[in-house]
């Protein structure tokens, strides 16, 4: 917890770690796409191909009528907005993935490296058919989107801490929309408690764009684009020394002490 007692010192370090494992934590809504018909796919530039993630996702459908659920922390908060519970999506050709309305929610672990996060059409035999292309609406809301540990109470100067989290895109036609993320390594080192938390925050860009199905290989979908820096960024809240406060003091007294000699001397020279 950051006080108004303590100041906040921020240093760079340049680390360049690739073995260290990043998670990625995801909760999105789909309100016009069911879960039958979207896989999530991801991809780095060291090779890792990795497409339908289903051990680290959990697509829960919902049926809105093509609207978001009400929550905007991500949860189901009324009988109407419920999801429908796991042990009835157990079966992957159960007719309750086939309800438009999906919930993508999970985390999933990847390399320190450029990567990118896909939800689009699920393939059949490792090819899109032009059916599935052409009704897929990329509609969606990100209810949150962070990467590294989920518990740690982020601080921002800006009050920006999650840039993407309640992010709504509303689709008109067929098109893809594209997000840069630029993620960094981040520790908040608390000094007075001797804690030290360690987790990545980022910022963000995104395009929007209309597309051709079919043509040069374009296809409908989200595209999250992570690029980690090798610039890590220590915060660090700690108490000002003692000798800081005294410092202060004395320029503020004497700066006083000048002020009011200058006005005794202003006041004497009209008095004359």
């Amino acid at each position: 917890m950051v006080t108004g007692k303590e100041d906040v010192y921020n240093r760079l370090i340049y680390r360049q770690e690739m073995s260290v494992d990043m998670p990625v934590n995801i909760n999105i809504d789909f309100p016009r796409v069911s879960c039958n018909q979207l896989s999530v796919d991801l991809l780095d530039i060291s090779g890792t191909q990795r497409f339908n993630l289903t051990a680290e996702i959990v697509k829960t459908p919902f049926s809105q009528a093509g609207a978001f659920p009400k929550d905007r922390n991500g949860a189901f908060n009324s009988k109407q907005d419920k999801g429908l519970p796991h042990q009835l999506l157990k079966d992957p050709f159960s007719p309750l993935l086939d309800q438009k309305g999906c919930r993508v929610e999970g985390t999933l672990l990847t390399r320190k490296v450029s990567g990118l996060l896909v939800f689009a059409p699920k393939r059949k035999n490792e090819r899109y058919l032009v059916y599935d292309l052409f009704k897929f609406d990329v509609t969606h809301k990100i209810n949150y989107l962070n990467f590294g540990n989920k518990s740690v109470e982020r601080f921002s100067r800006k009050g920006v801490v999650q840039p993407l989290d309640g992010k709504e895109y509303t689709s008109k036609q067929f098109s893809k929309i594209k997000y840069f993320l630029k993620v960094v390594p981040t520790t908040y080192s608390f000094i007075k408690a001797k804690k030290k938390a360690t987790t990545f925050e980022y910022s963000a860009q995104w395009n929007y764009q209309n597309i051709n199905i079919g043509l040069n290989g374009a296809i409908p979908g989200v595209f999250i684009q992570f690029d980690p820096y090798p610039i890590q960024i220590d915060n660090v809240f700690q108490r000002p020394p003692f000798v800081h406060f005294i410092v202060k003091l004395c320029g503020m007294v004497g700066g006083t002490f000048v002020v009011m000699s200058f006005l005794d001397g202003l006041v004497s020279y009209y008095a004359l």
